[in-house]
């Protein structure tokens, strides 16, 4: 899969800027701009991520990072409420969860996040082995508040996140390509450059891979393969 520095440097070949080194960043933060705005909308380009986290005992909400690997999320900063200050990772569909201890998995059961969570929750008297975890704000939060150390195994379906280091891959970058560079390449002309000739031909090219997109997801969406909501 390409990663981060492949489409970059795609992007500025596009551009016949490749001596250029002055535009080296704001082309990579335009790909990833990119990324950013095709992320936010429904469609089929999803990632399927898995994590462990270790519990510590007493605290309820765990923190993700936002890396763009497809596995090995841990635990981040502690806390005891969840944070809308956090980069957020968002979840579309909870595919498994399990708690370990020791030599025993006891399956753990997601609840969408709400008030009533919260009640669950009971403060610092309820705790014991987690048996139902849920997300918000780019936390995961578990009950009863683990007691001790435990190892939590979680998966699920996740918008994808966007690449921060050159190494990372990205969904978009495999089953999108062409829209994402088309994507950059019209915003590097347009607001770097401030070619507007050029950023309407990547326009016009970008448009038409947005045409690709809506198609692929009404395809999938139609077949089943992929759930209107995701």
């Amino acid at each position: 899969m390409a990663t981060l520095a492949d489409v970059t440097s795609n992007v500025t070949n596009m551009l016949r800027r490749t001596g250029d080194t002055g535009l080296a960043t704001p082309i990579q933060q335009e790909v990833q701009n990119a990324v950013r705005h095709y992320s936010r909308m429904p469609s089929f380009v999803i990632e399927r991520r898995q994590m462990n986290i270790a519990t510590v005992a007493s605290q309820t909400w765990y923190s993700l990072l936002d890396n763009s690997s497809s596995a090995g999320f841990g635990d981040s900063a502690t806390g005891t409420a969840p944070s809308a200050t956090d980069s957020t990772l968002d979840l579309l569909r909870p595919i498994f969860a399990k708690v370990e201890q020791g030599s025993v998995d006891w399956p753990m059961e997601f609840v969408p996040y709400n008030p009533d969570f919260a009640n669950l929750e009971g403060g610092s008297s309820v705790s014991g082995i987690p048996s139902f975890w849920t997300f918000y704000a780019g936390r995961i939060g578990l009950f009863p508040t683990p007691s001790a150390v435990y190892t939590v195994y979680l998966s699920g379906f996740f918008k994808p996140a966007v690449p921060t280091d050159s190494t990372h891959e990205s969904a978009w970058f495999d089953q999108q390509i062409e829209l994402i560079e088309v994507a950059a390449a019209k915003r590097v002309a347009l607001k770097w450059l401030h070619d507007f000739e050029l950023g309407q031909t990547f326009s016009m090219l970008e448009k038409e891979q947005e045409s690709v997109l809506l198609g692929e997801g009404a395809y999938r969406m139609g077949s089943g393969r992929v759930r209107k909501h995701d």
